[in-house]
């Protein structure tokens, strides 16, 4: 099975298909000129085919055939939320924890570093897209009012009740404006139907100096560039755009945010990836994210011999994984992009 994608690292994107007018325009320009760059199955049957289309003004990659949200609602199903309680195995249940907390730490020590809000009240923070509201949780521990958003008929934990949940799409909440102090979209950006819709309600709702946190997979990393459509982070139907770093920040800027820091590093995410794309070119389609599964509670037994197969496949690939860590992240290629703005 081939592993290269259709372009190698460091060069530009190469389409696999002639320019064409699609229907529905670009949501971040109003384009309606795109460029296939490639074809990709969905990450839950092999059988379902989508495309990858690139913006000719904006270049924010768009999946084809476009999804509206009640259809897209059929992809986030228990399989993928696992329960309110546990989605993984004890073990990454903890190490996802443990990497929430001290992400918490993080963003807020930015947060009270730059902004000016009142120090009589809580910082308020929003996370959309915020699952079982692990981060929330932290946040709460660490003395934030919290409030969270999630997609339709999902259930948090009973335990969660210091959390504020709304379950529909930012945009038909009408929270009030300027009133957050920081929000947060991780690794939920590439999942919204209209992204630019929600950048901008995000930016309604931020207080001046208020703190937005992104983090969304590099379309233009070496990784995809690599593994092209295995690449663990395609993740279609779900991921609805692909974002390059340039054309994210240049979204966000148009959106009123200054850029404090960008980077492609995350330790947490990237040498995974690299593991599980690597396994999904070795493999057939339909094994394809079987690692991944087999760390899931709700485990599919069809999609993997053994979960001791995998992990001793994954330890033999994990020395190149952390070498391209390294190396794509001093490069500014890195899998994913993190990137902290402010309001203006």
């Amino acid at each position: 099975m081939a592993l290269l994608g259709s372009d190698g690292p460091g060069v530009p994107r190469k389409p696999l298909g002639e320019q064409r007018k699609l229907a529905r325009a670009c949501c971040f320009c109003g384009e309606s000129a795109f460029t296939k760059l490639l074809d990709a199955q969905s990450a839950d049957a092999a059988d379902e085919q989508f495309e990858l289309v690139e913006c000719q003004n904006c270049h924010i990659v768009r999946t084809e055939p476009s999804l509206g949200d009640d259809t897209l609602e059929q992809y986030y199903g228990s399989s993928y939320y696992g329960s309110t309680e546990r989605k993984f195995s004890l073990l990454v249940e903890v190490l996802t924890r443990w990497a929430n907390y001290y992400r918490a730490k993080s963003l807020l020590a930015t947060a009270r570093a730059g902004h000016s809000c009142s120090r009589s009240r809580p910082l308020r923070v929003l996370d959309i897209g915020c699952g079982r509201g692990s981060l929330l949780k932290a946040l709460h521990r660490l003395g934030c009012e919290c409030y969270g958003v999630e997609r339709e008929n999902f259930r948090m934990a009973d335990g969660s009740k210091d959390i504020r949940l709304y379950c529909q799409q930012l945009e038909t909440i009408h929270l009030g404006s300027s009133f957050f102090d920081v929000a947060i979209m991780w690794h939920s950006l590439e999942h919204m139907s209209n992204p630019s819709a929600t950048l901008g309600e995000v930016a309604r709702i931020l207080t001046p100096g208020g703190l937005l946190v992104v983090a969304v997979p590099n379309f233009d990393s070496s990784q995809r560039r690599l593994f092209g459509a295995h690449w663990f982070h395609l993740d279609v139907a779900r991921h609805t755009h692909h974002f390059g770093v340039q054309p994210l920040l240049n979204s966000l800027r148009a959106k009123g945010f200054r850029i404090l820091s960008t980077t492609t590093f995350c330790f947490e995410q990237n040498p995974y990836a690299f593991v599980q794309s690597c396994l999904n070119a070795l493999t057939p389609r339909t094994m394809a994210d079987a690692l991944y599964s087999s760390l899931k509670v709700q485990q599919n037994a069809v999609l993997r011999p053994s979960l001791l197969g995998w992990l001793g496949l994954a330890f033999l690939i994990s020395p190149l994984a952390l070498a391209e860590y390294l190396v794509s992240g001093i490069l500014g290629v890195g899998a994913t992009i993190g990137i902290r703005a402010e309001r203006l």
